[in-house]
């Protein structure tokens, strides 16, 4: 089964793809979240080129557990994913994956520009690695 996980961002969807047999995950460039319809597109245009079955979300809870706005939003983003897309969505906790991708990018990218794309992409494979070490 080919898995999308996404890492929602209010500028940028991190986006990563992954085989569930192979257990294996790469990053891809992110989705541009500027507006709704375009945002849709994109991930549609993903769902179909890979031929995704399931998409997992990163579901952004405070240290503590609890939720906050971007929660709610990250909520509605999924149920708009899962509308759009007719897929399978599951939430997967994605506390510090940001900041797990940041240090694993300190040293090997130089343009912070580039860096702050990949991290979106690299927090997205995290995820996606977690959820295929889950199953």
């Amino acid at each position: 089964m080919v898995i999308l996980a996404l890492d929602y961002g209010e500028k940028r969807i991190g986006a990563a793809v992954g085989n569930s047999e192979l257990k294996t995950s790469t990053p891809v460039p992110p989705l541009k979240n500027s507006s709704r319809d375009e945002m849709i597109r994109q991930l549609k245009k993903m769902v179909d080129e890979y031929e995704i079955s399931l998409i997992v979300i990163g579901y952004p809870l405070n240290m503590d557990g609890s939720e906050s706005l971007i929660t709610r939003k990250v909520q509605k983003f999924r149920n708009r994913v899962a509308h759009e897309t007719g897929l399978p969505t599951e939430f997967l906790d994605e506390r510090l994956t940001s900041f797990e991708a940041g240090e694993m990018l300190k040293e090997t990218v130089g343009d912070i520009r580039k860096k702050k794309e990949l991290i979106d992409s690299v927090s997205a494979q995290i995820i996606l690695n977690e959820y295929l070490e889950k199953i």
